[in-house]
């Protein structure tokens, strides 16, 4: 399915590579996947991912702006992807100075250690969140500039259908009332 961000730089199949193709990237679906990655090698996987994505950017032949717009998008997610690989590194060397710790004893050592592990990795993950949702909003605004229709009934999307008024439903369904489930 194509997002309505996806569809904001998209390289057409078939295309002859004339100068009015789009290009597309979205920086937001990287972010995500960056975010999720937990080793070293799957962030530097994410990085070999993006430069096959830039490659194909620079041989499509298309609008040199937009182009020139998806390589910075491009660029900005390698920094970030470089940025968590030095975090990983750091986190690594704080988790084995808190096992030597563990191991010789060092009670109140090792407790430190790891509320600062705990800690670290907690920014980290809400630095990284952080970061999807402004590329997300960005490139929503991105959308909203070029004219690109978003999903909605305005669009040709379907509507929600209605409730036939002599159908048997729940009381929440008939009031419209919300149901939350934790699991």
């Amino acid at each position: 399915m194509i997002s309505a961000i996806s569809r904001l730089y998209q390289i057409k199949p078939g295309s002859t590579g004339s100068k009015n193709t789009a290009v597309s990237f979205s920086a937001a679906r990287y972010m995500t996947a960056l975010a999720a990655a937990e080793k070293r090698g799957s962030v530097f996987a994410v990085k070999r991912s993006l430069a096959r994505e830039a490659q194909k950017i620079k041989n499509s032949g298309g609008d040199s702006a937009q182009a020139k717009r998806a390589l910075q998008k491009i660029k900005y997610v390698m920094r970030k992807a470089d940025e968590k690989i030095s975090h990983l590194g750091n986190e690594e060397r704080k988790k084995a100075e808190l096992k030597r710790a563990e191991d010789t004893g060092k009670k109140e050592e090792a407790k430190r250690l790891k509320k600062n592990v705990r800690v670290q990795k907690y920014l980290r993950k809400t630095n990284e969140h952080g970061n999807i949702v402004r590329t997300a909003l960005e490139e929503k605004e991105e959308i909203k500039k070029s004219g690109i229709p978003e999903y909605g009934p305005e669009a040709g999307a379907p509507a929600v259908a209605e409730i036939p008024a002599g159908t048997e439903t729940p009381a929440a369904v008939a009031t419209g009332a919300s149901i939350d489930i934790l699991a």
